[in-house]
């Protein structure tokens, strides 16, 4: 008998996911298991997860890179891993004091396999799917200041190990 392998939902927050273990360091009856995920390791086994979704957490994290080496260690060989987070520069990324991270669409690369940089001790083991760049609101101010946009980048990774 395959045993199925878990997926999560990391920074679950209020938004649980039907069929995923949602995950979130707050206590809230939506949360299925409370966790404060900026300590390592992780419980959970290597190659234990086959699906990791993280929509609107990474931009929080303290360490990006440990995070990203922990979601790699627990997830399977070929494992999806889900993120969702607010593009660089438009209105949810910069309005948020709690944003630690900023993405734009050339930041997941420096994780994929694929991608050649001069930049020495990357840690590169995913590989890019897909990604989409989604409107999240439009606000129209007085002034100089004119239109200000929210967008959000979807990307899907790969697990390669």
């Amino acid at each position: 008998m395959v045993e199925l392998k878990q997926k999560l939902n990391i920074g679950s927050g209020i938004a649980p996911v039907a069929g995923y273990l949602n995950v979130d360091w707050v206590e809230d009856d939506r949360v299925d298991f409370q966790h404060d995920l900026s300590f390592f390791p992780w419980p959970w086994d290597d190659n234990s997860i086959a699906e990791v979704r993280t929509f609107h957490y990474l931009e929080h994290v303290n360490d990006l890179r440990k995070t990203m080496e922990e979601i790699h260690r627990i997830c399977v060989w070929d494992g999806l891993v889900d993120i969702m987070v607010p593009f660089a520069g438009t209105v949810w990324d910069v309005a948020n004091p709690e944003h630690k991270q900023h993405f734009n669409h050339l930041s997941w690369n420096y994780f994929c396999v694929d991608f050649e940089t001069s930049d020495l001790g990357l840690f590169q083991g995913f590989k890019k799917e897909s990604e989409e760049f989604i409107p999240d609101g439009e606000w129209t101010l007085p002034g100089p200041i004119g239109t200000l946009y929210g967008v959000n980048m979807h990307t899907r990774l790969r697990v390669v190990k």
